[in-house]
């Protein structure tokens, strides 16, 4: 081979070197070559529990702008509540790839962390999701309770608050506020927290009858619980229908006061009055006992027949007690002349008057005149 012939080999061969070590320089299979770019869905926002409607894209390139094909990528979640529908996707012919975000239950910014595989190259997108507006407000617990006054109510006003899409909305502010009757309320606001409740505690006032609660939020109509204070009862336990002749002193009679849930009420004051008949009563006024009774005693009067004692705890709350002065008792027949004057359980009888005589089949001849007299 001639030195001309050798020279040409080995320009031709240098020449092929230059190629290949340019061709090797815009290889994108180095990394410092490659470019990670955002392409769209940055920046969206949606409502807890959606999946976004756009995708996150990602575009690959080379040093020269050239679409790389088949470059790993990793998606993760680096802040917030959301899966992805993706975590690992490679890169199509047009150097693309994505993946969506699917929201959690809980509102607040998302962001998304694109990496390729085995470098450090990264873009992050920013999401966020947000509750829509609340939309309802319901009573979940706590309505038409009942207590004695003063009690402290077991189960919680409860209300519940919720979207358009029936999700349940968290971060509310319900305002409670007593509308009719008296008590005290635990919390006047409460925010609702991650299932949509809110809630607070009523104390019974001191007044019998319905007191009403209203849960508020916005403009939204407001809810109204209902919740009744009991009276007190009064009973009668012992003395009632009993007899005597006139003056005689009676049993007690006894009354028991009891709340509403029935229990007996201690240092409740009873108030006891003849409202029928003649006698007289040791107590006017009496104080329950630790087992809520309270008594007074009966001495019936001068006068044969029915005497009624009223107990009252208050206007609504009364009881009667029945009692009757009975005349002495005749048990044979009687034969007067007319001119006689008697005198029988301190009442002075003459001739024709009518007298009260038990049994019923008791005959009195009186002044020549046989009467039969149905007692009392």
């Amino acid at each position: 081979m001639s030195q001309k012939e050798l020279l040409s080999i080995i320009l031709l061969v240098s020449i092929y070197a230059l190629f290949v070590v340019s061709c090797d320089k815009e290889s994108p299979t180095e990394a410092e070559n490659i470019l990670l770019t955002k392409v769209s869905g940055d920046g969206q926002t949606g409502v807890p529990g959606d999946t976004l409607s756009a995708p996150l894209v990602v575009l690959v390139t080379d040093s020269n702008g050239r679409a790389v094909q088949g470059q790993w990528l990793e998606f993760r979640i680096i802040e917030g509540s959301a899966n992805l529908s993706d975590s690992s996707v490679v890169t199509n012919e047009i150097g693309k790839a994505e993946t969506k975000v699917i929201f959690g239950d809980q509102e607040g910014n998302i962001r998304v962390e694109a990496k390729m595989l085995n470098t450090n190259i990264t873009v992050i997108f920013s999401a966020s999701a947000n509750n829509l507006p609340p939309e309802s407000i319901t009573i979940v617990n706590g309505n038409n309770q009942s207590g004695d006054p003063g009690d402290i109510l077991p189960v919680a006003l409860q209300v519940m608050v919720k979207n358009e899409r029936n999700i349940p909305v968290e971060g509310s502010i319900v305002d409670f506020s007593i509308v009719e009757g008296k008590g005290a309320l635990s919390v006047i606001s409460d925010t609702t927290d991650t299932y949509g409740f809110a809630q607070t505690i009523l104390t019974l006032g001191d007044s019998i009858g319905m007191t009403h609660v209203t849960a508020l939020l916005d403009t939204l109509e407001p809810v109204i619980f209902i919740a009744t204070v009991l009276p007190p009862c009064i009973v009668i336990i012992e003395g009632n229908n009993q007899t005597g002749p006139p003056r005689r002193e009676l049993q007690p009679l006894q009354v028991q006061i009891k709340s509403g849930r029935g229990i007996p009420l201690e240092d409740a004051e009873v108030a006891f009055s003849i409202v029928e008949g003649t006698g007289t009563l040791t107590a006017l006024h009496d104080v329950t006992n630790f087992n809520g009774i309270a008594q007074t005693i009966l001495t019936l009067g001068d006068s044969i027949g029915t005497t009624r004692v009223v107990a009252s705890l208050d206007s609504l709350n009364t009881v009667i007690f029945t009692a009757m002065a009975l005349p002495s008792r005749l048990d044979t027949t009687w034969v007067l002349p007319a001119d006689t004057i008697i005198t029988w359980a301190d009442t002075l009888y003459q001739a024709g008057d009518t007298v009260y005589v038990p049994p019923s089949d008791t005959i009195i001849v009186w002044a020549d005149t046989i009467v039969t007299q149905t007692p009392w």
